[in-house]
């Protein structure tokens, strides 16, 4: 195999790993909002049954979302993930970078 394909394998795997970590960094997010319900759930300032309808919510919609978005690794992915703020445009590598840029101007329009 040329090293093209070679370094296409690698950059794969590299859009794959980026994207696991904006992954579990998006739903660390929504975890921190579904564990502050806990906190106010534990005060006595939520109800049971508001917390148990926050934990169905975020399991049916915000992690099934996410889940589901994630599932497919791309360029997009990544450029979306620098631009949430998940991951720094430093943690692409450089030759990802100019197409990271580029799908991120469609996200100012």
């Amino acid at each position: 195999m040329d090293n093209l394909g070679v370094s296409g394998k690698k950059m794969k795997r590299k859009v794959r790993e980026l994207c696991g970590i904006a992954y579990e960094r998006e739903l660390r997010r929504h975890l921190d909002v579904l564990f502050n319900q806990f906190f106010e759930w534990s005060k006595g300032t939520l109800s049971t049954w508001d917390l148990v309808d926050a934990i169905h919510k975020f399991h049916d919609g915000d992690a099934r979302k996410l889940y589901g978005f994630y599932q497919k690794p791309s360029e997009f992915i990544v450029a979306r993930a620098v631009s949430e703020k998940l991951l720094e445009l430093s943690d692409v590598p450089e030759e990802l970078r100019d197409t990271i840029r580029k799908f991120q101007d469609s996200f100012r329009k």
